[in-house]
């Protein structure tokens, strides 16, 4: 192994430093800069301060209003959305996803709860587990990384009979 010497390295930080210094006096030189600066970090604080009223709020609601808020907002979303240009790929090792969700849960199915090898298994909660992560406890949810997620199905059978049933023996007289 090669060992850096140690004025290379502190010849390094400095031009770093001065470089970090060089930026900021010419930011700070430039008034529309700071204009810029100072509105983007009030956009950024008024944004935080309502996603934490949001949160607040939801914790409040009842599970099923959260559900339904889930449902609806899943309904809106688009089932594949391109990444931004210039955006950095996500940590994936394995070819792209053969086609898009719906009617799939997801469009790499993890066969038999296995983990994807090479996928960082980053998919966005369902609706159900949504409205569990925004209630009370959500956070002991994410932290746990249990997911419920499935179908459920509606069934009822009816049927008009005038006639009362027979034993099978009185069938074949």
């Amino acid at each position: 192994m090669k060992r850096i010497p140690l004025t290379v390295i502190v010849l390094a930080c400095a031009h770093f430093a001065l470089a970090g210094l060089a930026l900021h006096a010419q930011e700070a030189a430039n008034p529309t800069l700071q204009a810029k600066v100072k509105a983007a970090k009030a956009t950024k604080a008024k944004e935080e301060q309502e996603k934490a009223d949001k949160i607040a709020r939801k914790m409040k609601e009842p599970f099923c209003k959260r559900l339904d808020e889930a449902f609806l907002e899943q309904l809106g979303t688009p089932a594949n959305t391109p990444p931004e240009p210039g955006a950095t790929p996500t940590p994936r090792r394995i070819p792209p996803a053969p086609f898009d969700s719906p009617p799939f849960p997801a469009s790499d199915w993890q066969i038999g709860g296995s983990a994807i090898i090479g996928d960082p298994g980053e998919l966005a909660p369902y609706p159900l587990m949504q409205a569990i992560y925004e209630g009370p406890g959500g956070q002991a949810w994410k932290d746990s990384k249990i997911q419920i997620y499935g179908w459920v199905i509606f069934r009822a059978t009816s049927a008009l009979r005038t006639r009362p049933r027979r034993a099978k023996t009185e069938i074949f007289r």
